[in-house]
């Protein structure tokens, strides 16, 4: 066999090893995803993140994108997620974690611009998650005492804009020491019903 015509056969080989590659990793990705509840796009399921003190690349199909970041982060604190139904995954990139409640810094991509853009009222909700099911974001943790805890729900629009939907939580009456339970519901940011309950044999007071 002639060099040129060996040299040929091995770069085809290496192209088709490096397309053979390429799907399974999208596969896997897609897999993974799923049992977590999400589904990325597939331009974007071979987007590539790379960590360097705190410069934070990101390479997509769509946009390759430098974030500047202000403490020093391990990939494992850095997730995927849509968080504004829009159909392409969003950074979620741990910033705090205490005993209560964590939080996270938030970039919402932008379709206009090709770009990732820090979004601070979601980075502003504790314990921030998708609800895929419903279409809404949860502020899952917020707590003020051992007493006083509540999560929250947002509609979200593509823009990241947010509409207080319902807040459910605990509080206690600081006299007697009883514990109660709530869910108040809101429209247009205002409150429009609220329940009221209180939890029997336990008090919450410390």
């Amino acid at each position: 066999m002639k060099k040129h015509t060996l040299k040929k056969a091995i770069d085809l080989f290496k192209v088709s090893r490096q397309r053979s590659l390429k799907i399974i990793f999208m596969i896997v990705t897609q897999v993974v995803l799923r049992q977590n509840g999400l589904v990325l796009a597939k331009e974007v399921a071979a987007s590539g993140i790379t960590l360097s003190g705190r410069e934070l690349r990101v390479i997509t199909a769509e946009t390759k994108q430098t974030i500047w970041l202000n403490r020093d982060v391990n990939k494992k604190d850095i997730s995927w997620e849509d968080l504004n139904f829009d159909g392409h995954p969003d950074l979620k990139i741990l910033s705090s974690r205490g005993a209560s409640q964590e939080f996270y810094d938030v970039y919402l991509f932008n379709f206009s611009v090709k770009k990732y853009v820090y979004s601070r009222r979601l980075s502003a909700l504790p314990c921030i998650q998708a609800d895929l099911k419903r279409h809404q974001i949860v502020g899952a943790c917020f707590h003020e005492s051992a007493c006083e805890n509540w999560s929250e729900r947002y509609s979200i629009n593509k823009g990241g804009k947010l509409n207080l939907l319902e807040r459910a939580g605990t509080y206690c009456d600081t006299a007697t020491g009883e514990a109660f339970s709530y869910v108040d519901r809101f429209s247009n940011g205002k409150r429009i019903s609220s329940k009221v309950a209180p939890m029997k044999n336990e008090s919450m007071v410390q």
